[in-house]
């Protein structure tokens, strides 16, 4: 089982842990939600630039949760 620490936001606790992404020798240091039950990971657009991502070249998809689809 793994355990990771819990960060107050705003009076909710989360699991939230350091990661680093990297794009080609480009990298950005930001905090991670952990989510268990996740298909697949997402971060937030303004994190695309500094890496040297260009969003209207990625591949559009949708994603649903039990609130429907985003």
């Amino acid at each position: 089982m793994m355990e990771f620490p819990y960060v107050n936001r705003r009076g909710q606790y989360y699991p939230v842990v350091p990661v680093t992404l990297h794009h080609g020798d480009r990298e950005i240091r930001t905090e991670a939600l952990i989510d268990s039950g996740a298909s697949i990971s997402t971060f937030q657009g303004d994190l695309a630039e500094p890496l040297g991502l260009v969003l209207e070249q990625g591949e559009k998809i949708y994603l649903q949760g039990i609130g429907g689809r985003v």
